[in-house]
């Protein structure tokens, strides 16, 4: 009993019921992860850290509002879209901070943070694709309302 009112029943599982996006609805989609991305990697660069925060900031006030109606809009899509926009401002930052790298270069730190961070890229990807949307909804907010 179904009337599109729920609260429960997601956009976007509506829109996987309906079987395709409508053009409106993957035209906003692009304009809110393209704002996202433009906000996100401006976020970044000013600051030097919280690319996720600004991006996933924006991402939840057009969930919340109503905006990502489509079946490639959930909060793991927008996940995986973040990880395109920052790889799209990382050669920007690595040349803007060349000099600091180079004055502050620590070998011990790099050579215990790369192999964590290749160790955890898969466990990552294996559990986004393992645990509820909203499991991960709750995550998210703890780690960045923390």
């Amino acid at each position: 009993n179904y009337n599109g009112s729920q609260s429960s029943f997601s956009s976007t599982s509506r829109s996987l019921l309906n079987g395709a996006d409508s053009n409106k609805d993957l035209a906003v989609a692009t304009v809110v992860f393209s704002l996202c991305g433009f906000i996100g990697n401006f976020g970044v660069a000013l600051t030097g850290f919280g690319m996720a925060i600004f991006f996933l900031f924006v991402y939840t006030i057009a969930d919340v509002i109503g905006l990502m109606d489509c079946s490639r809009c959930g909060i793991k899509d927008a996940v995986f879209y973040q990880s395109l926009a920052l790889a799209t401002a990382v050669p920007v930052l690595f040349y803007k901070a060349r000099k600091i790298f180079r004055k502050n270069l620590d070998k011990p730190l790099l050579l215990t943070f790369i192999p964590a961070t290749v160790a955890g890229t898969p466990v990552g990807k294996y559990l986004q694709e393992d645990v509820d949307n909203n499991m991960v909804k709750v995550i998210v907010g703890a780690i960045v309302s923390g």
